[in-house]
């Protein structure tokens, strides 16, 4: 074999590529990234049904896992910004509780966030957006949460969704994952994590704690990263287990038929 293909968007690479040029999924984290993603079809017979075979099956990829790999991008590339101190933080911690406009999510912060620009990805058939809100505390760490609003996109299996969604924060941060569990959090399939921030991060001996969980057509992740020995990791419980409150139904206004006259009277 002289390439690897990308089990999320595709894409074919070198077969020594570590990452995906296209999407930069991390390649090098499955052995099944640099396995062919079809099925063999079915050999050919002759005759007038020759051709009736079905096509070739795509396996190990799924719109969803797509979508939320760019969802775990985009965060990702946040946090390991504002990890870096792109962003002026705190000096301190001060945990309040937070809860964005117009959000169903309430989060035990550091300190008062700071609200990240939205982004607004397309693809085909749908599109994502996604809000961000970071908190850092200088010398100590950073907590930051997300929502991602999706659509277009028909949920199959969570676990694999989850997948994609971490799939994408390890890559982008360049964090190396130490642990993963499938959870049920508040009636929300999700799934909990620890992972290692690369030391160009900018958090000294650093610990970092995450959670994706899934909540209709929306996904949050909410991740913390800090030093040891510090007052931020010590109430990382705090900020791990936000409250999220039932979404309101969407209420469907009848038609109302036009108005008829009635007819002449004879």
């Amino acid at each position: 074999m002289n390439n690897k293909k990308c089990p999320y968007c595709g894409f074919i690479n070198f077969v020594d590529a570590e990452a995906c040029r296209k999407c930069e999924t991390n390649l090098s984290a499955s052995e099944e990234a640099s396995q062919s993603s079809y099925d063999e079809p079915r050999a050919y017979r002759g005759g007038v049904n020759s051709y009736n075979s079905r096509p070739p099956v795509k396996r190990g990829f799924t719109a969803a896992q797509a979508v939320f790999c760019i969802v775990g991008l985009v965060f990702g590339g946040i946090v390991y910004r504002v990890g870096k101190g792109v962003i002026t933080g705190h000096s301190r911690v001060n945990w309040i509780e937070y809860r964005p406009e117009g959000a169903s999510i309430t989060v035990m912060m550091p300190n008062e966030p700071t609200r990240e620009e939205p982004t607004v990805t397309p693809f085909v058939g749908g599109s994502v957006s996604i809000h961000s809100f970071t908190s850092a505390v200088e010398g100590q760490g950073v907590a930051a949460f997300a929502y991602a609003d999706y659509s277009g996109v028909e949920l199959d299996d969570a676990s694999r969704a989850l997948e994609g969604g971490l799939n994408g924060l390890l890559t982008k941060s360049k964090s190396t994952l130490v642990s993963k569990n499938l959870i049920n959090y508040q009636g929300m399939p999700g799934m909990d994590f620890e992972v290692t921030p690369p030391q160009e991060a900018g958090v000294k001996n650093a610990r970092a704690y995450g959670k994706l969980l899934l909540s209709d057509n929306r996904l949050y992740i909410v991740f913390i990263t800090a030093s040891e020995n510090t007052d931020l990791l010590a109430g990382k419980d705090k900020f791990l287990n936000p409250t999220i409150s039932a979404r309101p139904a969407m209420i469907k206004i009848p038609k109302i038929a036009p108005f008829q006259p009635l007819p002449p009277v004879r």
